[in-house]
Formats: structure tokens, sequence, C-alpha cells
């Protein structure tokens, strides 16, 4: 049966031959072995990130409680923040030369479980130390943020002179208390 071919078509049957056994072992059987090992590593890595889990829970506990605290969650009480915020600035005011002149009520937002506050608060004084107690202000993370700053010149009629003002509006947000 064989003896009808010639001895290069026989060679090159038997490459083609060794060809498609290689073809198949690659699929039946390395393909999968490879996958499976991939699949291993994979796991693997998974493995030993997972020795590092109580660590990670709590660093991340950690940030909860940053989280927490900077939004009001503890670290003031509520009806002694705005009095805390008005010593701050009115000590500050009175070392720099500058006068408190207007602290209205705050405006209340409520969405979800928290307690937006807004504050606003005006100065007179002189440009360069009001800068200093927005600085003062952001800084300080426990006393909430700055979320706007408008600087504006009004004339004193009694006196005749311009007089620079500064509102700015410190938002605190707390938890709501269930």
């Amino acid at each position: 049966m064989l003896q009808k071919y010639s001895y290069k078509q026989k060679a090159n049957y038997l490459v083609f031959g060794f060809l498609i056994v290689l073809f198949l072992v690659y699929v039946l059987a390395i393909k999968k072995t490879i996958n499976e090992y991939s699949a291993c590593k994979a796991l693997d890595i998974q493995l030993k990130g997972l020795e590092y889990a109580p660590a990670k829970i709590v660093e991340y506990e950690q940030k909860i409680n940053y989280i927490e605290s900077s939004i009001g969650a503890g670290s003031i009480s509520a009806g002694l923040y705005q009095e805390q915020l008005l010593t701050l600035i009115s000590g500050f005011c009175k070392s720099h030369n500058m006068t408190l002149s207007e602290m209205p009520e705050p405006f209340l937002f409520q969405q979800k479980n928290l307690l937006i506050e807004t504050y606003p608060i005006t100065i007179k004084g002189t440009f360069i130390p009001m800068l200093k107690l927005l600085h003062h202000i952001e800084c300080n993370k426990r006393f909430g943020r700055i979320i706007s700053t408008k600087f504006f010149k009004k004339k004193d009629n009694e006196t005749e002179k311009v007089n620079v003002y500064m509102t700015m509006y410190i938002q605190h947000v707390k938890k709501e208390q269930l």
C-alpha cells in the first residue's frame, strides 16, 4: 500500500501527520494545562493578597474614622460648633486688627442622613489678614470647609472712608442623629 508512493511523498505525509498529532496534543492537553496554570497563578496572587487583609481592614477603618471626623460625626457637638467657630474667628480678628461684622444664622440643608450647615460670616479689615484668616480656617479641617469667599469695598458714610469687607461661607457637614 505504501509502496506506490515515493520517498518524498512518504516524508511529506509523515510531516503532515506529525503536525496534525502535534495540533491535537496542544488542543486536548497543553492548552488546558496552560489555562489551569494561569488560573492557579491568579488564585495564588489573590491568596497572597489575603495575607495582608487584616492590615488593610485596619487601614480602611482608619480612613472611615478620618472621613467621619471630617464630616463632623462626633468631633464637635452640634450646639457648640457655632460657638467654637465664633471664638476662633473673633480671636483671630482681635489679634489681626479686624472686625467681625456679622454672623447670621446658618443655612441648613438636609440630604439623606447628612445635615449640611452653611455659615455666612462677614469681616471688616485689611486684605492680607483676611487671607491669613482664610488660610487658618482651611488648614483647620474640623471647622468645615470654605465653599465661597467674596471681597468687596464699602464706603462708610460717617467717616467717608472706604473699608474692605470679606464674606465667607463655611460649610459644615455632620451626620444626623438617628
